[in-house]
């Protein structure tokens, strides 16, 4: 509206976008899950055509999936911030990029 265009992912199977990188081949895809309206989801397609990442991204249905994804399926990976505590006894790892101007 009022000449702004916007882009949508698209999710082949309807749940995950997939990065060039394994879109024709799903089982290299490593799946990295965010939550709410799609935490990080303007980002993380960039990141991972630049930096060559075979990554599936999925946005959890619920708060509640959200937080059990993690947990349940241990390599996944996940988009989280501090001070929230809601992850701490997975101790996940943090992904840092280079940086960038």
């Amino acid at each position: 509206e009022n000449g702004t265009k916007t882009y949508k992912l698209l999710c082949q199977d309807e749940y995950f976008w997939r990065a060039s990188s394994c879109r024709s081949d799903p089982s290299k895809c490593a799946v990295f899950v965010t939550g709410g309206a799609g935490w990080d989801i303007p980002h993380f397609p960039q990141k991972a055509a630049a930096y060559h990442m075979p990554v599936a991204i999925g946005v959890a249905a619920s708060w509640t999936k959200y937080l059990e994804v993690p947990a349940k399926y241990k390599s996944t990976f996940f988009y989280w911030w501090t001070p929230d505590d809601s992850f701490i006894e997975i101790q996940p790892t943090k992904l840092i990029f280079p940086a960038y101007d």
